[in-house]
């Protein structure tokens, strides 16, 4: 059988959790060793449970989870997600503003696909969740790397005479991230 070539797009792409280290790690577990695996992406190995709301949202309308739905996702669903973060003290969030998808690689795909055109200056933490820099690398994007150790702002300012289109956050590490564009070296963003 020949091999199947990649694509050029995929030339820089990388997952280290999908490659040698989930080889190792199921080597490990044919050893008998105990093996953590944090990159599952799903909380529920980790104990955390579904909110309420969401989970009465999602048994209430699973009939019509059978058909296809709004693009954005079920609106009791988005709904429910609405009025968790409201309970939180999110400001000004509505079930328009939510977008489900199948998990977080496909809507860091989509997002980037729409956001970052081939060329743009994306401004992204590091160290991050993979998938973020592998997203911007697919949709053509540019990486700027900035250190989380480091202050956000003072990475907008070191950058400010790019052509820094986007910029992506992630929270204290989390697989989820914030997308911002029309941002200035003071600081303030739009979130997208």
């Amino acid at each position: 059988m020949e091999p199947i070539v990649k694509s050029t797009t995929l030339k820089d792409v990388h997952s280290d959790i999908r490659g040698p280290l989930y080889f190792e790690s199921l080597k490990m577990i044919e050893r008998g060793e105990k093996v953590l695996r944090l990159n599952t992406g799903n909380p529920a190995t980790f104990g955390f449970k579904l909110p309420e709301s969401m989970r009465k949202a999602l048994v209430e309308n699973v009939d019509k989870a059978v058909a296809y739905c709004d693009f954005r996702g079920m609106k009791a669903a988005r709904e429910a997600i609405a009025a968790y973060h409201v309970s939180k003290g999110v400001k000004g969030v509505t079930p328009d503003d939510i977008f489900i998808g199948n998990g977080v690689s496909e809507m860091a795909s989509m997002a980037t696909t729409v956001l970052v055109s081939p060329g743009d200056e994306v401004l992204v933490p590091s160290p991050s969740y993979s998938l973020w820099t592998n997203a911007v690398l697919i949709a053509g994007g540019i990486l700027i790397v900035a250190m989380a150790a480091n202050n956000f702002g003072e990475e907008i300012e070191k950058n400010q005479d790019t052509q820094l289109e986007t910029m992506i956050t992630n929270c204290d590490g989390h697989i989820t991230a914030s997308i911002s564009r029309s941002f200035s070296a003071a600081g303030s963003s739009v979130p997208m």
